[in-house]
C-alpha cells in the first residue's frame, strides 16, 4: 500500500502532497472543478490541479494539527513549472495519485478499461447480428 504523504521539491523547498480524499474539500471551498477532455493537455492540467490541491490538503492539515505551520507558499504556476522540470517524477506522482483516490493501479484500471471495451464490441456484434436475423 502506498503512503498517502507524497513529497516533491518546489522552488528547492520539500513539499508535501497528501492524497486523500480530503483533497477534494480543497476544490470545492475553492471553487474548484478539475476535469478535462481527452486532450493530453487538458488532463495534465487538471493533474497538475490535483497534485495542487493536494500540496493545500496536506499544508491545511499541518496547520489545524499546529497553528504555527506557515501557510504554503507555492502556486499553481510553480506546480507547472515543477512538472515540466520534473516530467518523469510527474508521471509517477500521477500513477500514485490514480492508486491512492481509486484503489487500483493504472495497470489495473487499463485492463478493466479494456474488459469494458471488449464487453461492448461483443455486445455490439451480438445485436447487429440479432437483428439481421430478425430481418430473414
Amino acid at each position: 500500500m502506498l503512503n498517502p504523504l507524497q513529497k516533491i521539491v518546489v522552488k528547492g523547498k520539500e513539499i508535501e502532497l497528501l492524497l486523500t480524499p480530503s483533497l477534494y474539500r480543497v476544490c470545492k471551498e475553492r471553487g474548484w472543478v478539475i476535469e478535462s477532455s481527452t486532450d493530453l493537455a487538458d488532463i495534465e492540467q487538471a493533474y497538475i490541479r490535483l497534485l495542487y490541491a493536494a500540496a493545500i490538503n496536506a499544508n491545511n492539515i499541518r496547520r489545524f494539527d499546529d497553528p504555527s505551520v506557515q501557510e504554503l507558499d507555492i502556486t499553481l504556476m510553480d506546480m507547472q513549472i515543477w512538472s515540466f522540470s520534473n516530467p518523469s517524477e510527474f508521471v509517477e506522482m500521477i500513477k500514485k495519485a490514480i492508486e491512492l483516490l481509486s484503489g487500483k493501479s493504472v495497470e489495473q484500471l487499463a485492463k478493466e478499461e479494456e474488459k469494458k471495451e471488449e464487453k461492448k464490441k461483443r455486445g455490439f456484434r451480438l445485436s447487429a447480428i440479432t437483428r439481421l436475423l430478425r430481418r430473414s
